[in-house]
């Protein structure tokens, strides 16, 4: 767009500002090609890049991995009276625990993706550029090149092929508190149900990686890393099913639906998120009584 100012790294080199802080001039630009000058009214740079985008649905190949690697919870259970007389089978009381879980998730693949060549054209008002490769100085002095550069854009036949990679990995440490009430039909076997509060830290590390490769034409590539922690607020429901083995030592089963606030962890190129909209979490063990 004609009147704009431009400045950016391109294939063939740069436009960047310089130490006059001007919208409008600049020193400091480089070029790789005589066959990027124009001599035409009044004489023009051109600079080109290209960037994919645009993946298509069809992936051709793929990995999806997420996985809590390692996870243990410690807890106790206080019972406070029993439900409807001293010779209920009915109890209820409040639930303490401890929970860690190391989460992992990665996935990696290639995809057809569209590529668009990008061409700014910035004039030189008349100034003759020296002779390729040549670049240009932050402080100057050298020859000016305008910054208003003119924009061209066109889809590369073959289009790109955007090979990508991401890793998530985090340490959830949470505490739970709240209410539950048990059911004994028997002196072996009891049933609980849980609901209560749950305060969660969580320490992410978000890894990723991606290549756009053009065919016949440049690649392009970008990396990064971030790490993120908070707290994490939100609570919890639950099921136990337990077996007594003797009069002190119970089996137990349990099932617990968890939901935390996200965690996000951002760099200036990708996200990811820990979302816990849907934990489900299945232990078992063993529990003894004082």
């Amino acid at each position: 767009m004609p009147g704009q100012p431009v400045f950016g790294e391109y294939d063939d080199g740069y436009v960047r500002p310089d130490i006059s802080g001007s919208t409008q001039l600049t020193s400091y630009w480089s070029y790789q090609n005589n066959t990027q000058f124009d001599p035409a009214n009044g004489g023009s740079m051109s600079f080109a890049s290209t960037a994919g985008g645009g993946a298509l649905p069809s992936l051709s190949s793929s990995d999806d991995d997420a996985q809590g690697e390692l996870a243990f919870e410690v807890f106790a259970d206080l019972e406070l009276g029993k439900i409807g007389g001293p010779s209920s089978r009915a109890s209820w009381g409040l639930h303490f625990g401890f929970h860690y879980a190391d989460l992992d998730a990665s996935e990696y693949g290639n995809q057809n993706g569209t590529a668009t060549r990008v061409v700014d054209q910035f004039p030189l008002g008349g100034v003759i550029p020296p002779l390729a490769p040549y670049a240009g100085s932050f402080t100057g002095p050298g020859p000016l090149l305008a910054t208003d550069a003119t924009r061209g854009t066109t889809l590369v036949p073959g289009g790109a092929r955007i090979t990508h990679s991401n890793d998530f990995q985090a340490d959830l440490f949470s505490l739970n508190v709240g209410p539950w009430i048990a059911y004994a039909p028997n002196d072996r076997v009891s049933i609980q149900a849980d609901l209560g509060l749950t305060l969660a830290f969580a320490d992410a590390t978000y890894k990723y990686a991606s290549t756009v490769s053009v065919p016949g034409g440049p690649s392009s590539a970008i990396a990064g890393r971030a790490n993120e922690s908070d707290f994490l607020p939100g609570f919890y429901i639950g099921a136990t099913a337990a077996y007594a083995v003797n009069p002190r030592t119970e089996l137990y089963l349990s099932a617990r639906y968890q939901y935390l606030d996200s965690l996000n962890v951002t760099t200036p190129s990708a996200s990811a998120a820990l979302s816990f909209d849907e934990s489900f979490i299945i232990s078992a063990g063993v529990r003894f009584k004082f």
